[in-house]
C-alpha cells in the first residue's frame, strides 16, 4: 500500500480564499496580518510587528481573534512564534 501524498506547501488557490474570506469577514487589520502570515507562513511577533507598524496590544488582540476562530489552524500555516502564547 503507497502512502498519500502529503503537501509542503500551501496551494496559491487556498491562499487566495483565505484572503476573499479574510475581506468579506473580516476587518482590515486582521486582513492585513493573515496577508502577512500567508507571505511568511513561519514569522516572529516581533517581525510581525515591525512589518505591519502595529502597537504589540493590537496585534495580539488581532492574532487572539483569529485563533479563537481557529482560523488559521483551519487552514494550516499559521506558525507564529512568540512566548506570548
Amino acid at each position: 500500500m503507497s502512502e498519500p501524498d502529503v503537501l509542503t506547501e500551501v496551494p496559491a488557490s487556498l491562499k487566495l480564499l483565505v484572503r476573499i474570506i479574510m475581506r468579506c469577514f473580516y476587518g482590515d487589520e486582521h486582513a492585513v496580518v493573515m496577508d502577512k502570515l500567508i507571505h511568511h507562513p513561519c514569522i516572529k511577533e516581533d517581525d510581525l510587528l515591525e512589518l505591519l507598524r502595529f502597537e504589540r496590544k493590537q496585534l495580539r488582540a488581532i492574532i487572539t481573534t483569529l485563533r479563537n476562530e481557529k482560523v488559521g489552524r483551519l487552514f494550516g500555516f499559521v506558525c507564529l512564534t512568540s512566548s506570548y502564547f
